[in-house]
């Protein structure tokens, strides 16, 4: 039974990927507005500043051969938080210079004190705030809540079994967050990662499967086909 729903998950993964890609490549990121956060620059996150275009965003954030656009569910998040990390961690080690980073959030408010801790100890880099959700409506609006426990397994202790391997896995990972709150509307719409060219053209999307590792050697392969002219 759990082969069965490994397979099935699999195959929908790869079906989300791919119509995921596709909604992106149509979005009208010129008709898009963002709000810099002023964290990554040593200010006040209420900090004023004028909304920008999207696609003057992506541009700015562009180095020569691309952009790397993290869409954060919740900075408040564990498993966002891990994501971050191994962002800034594959960076590093395959020397991303050619490839600007960024990341988008949606919520302020409550998440203030998140985002700062999110913002220096995890992804110190430019952060937008998408008051309109437009780029997790380009995401499909996949909402974070029980289907994502109940599609890993319907057998209760392999769910616990599946949740203490993930707590094990941040603690090991020196990680921490606050609880995951799927009822109070915070942090619920799920992001992931996008990857522009040169162009500003989306090449590659991975959508967010809270509670799984980011797949760091698609993303490794996808910087790497980028930078060959992938298109």
């Amino acid at each position: 039974m759990a082969g069965v729903i490994l397979f099935v998950n699999h195959v929908m993964k790869s079906i989300i990927a791919m119509n995921l890609k596709k909604k992106l490549r149509s979005a009208k990121f010129s008709s898009m507005k963002l709000l810099p956060i002023g964290i990554p620059f040593n200010l006040p996150i209420s900090a004023t500043f004028d909304k920008v275009n999207a696609a003057g965003a992506i541009k700015r954030q562009t180095g020569s051969s691309g952009a790397i656009c993290f869409v954060i569910r919740n900075p408040s998040s564990a498993y966002c938080r891990e994501h971050a990390r191994a962002i800034e961690e594959l960076a590093e080690k395959e020397t991303w210079e050619d490839f600007g980073i960024f990341g988008v959030i949606k919520d302020l408010g409550e998440a203030d004190e998140g985002i700062v801790e999110f913002s220096s100890e995890y992804f110190p880099r430019p952060l937008y705030l998408d008051e309109n959700g437009k780029f997790y409506e380009a995401f499909g609006n996949r909402v974070f809540g029980v289907t994502d426990v109940i599609q890993r397994s319907w057998n209760p202790l392999e769910l616990y079994i599946i949740h203490q391997s993930n707590l094990n896995r941040l603690e090991d990972k020196n990680i921490k967050g606050n609880d995951e709150k799927i009822f109070n509307g915070i942090g619920v719409l799920k992001g992931g990662i996008i990857i522009f060219n040169s162009r500003g053209e989306v090449t590659h999307a991975f959508p967010e499967y809270t509670g799984d590792e980011l797949p760091v050697k698609d993303i490794s392969s996808a910087i790497d086909e980028v930078r060959t002219g992938y298109k």
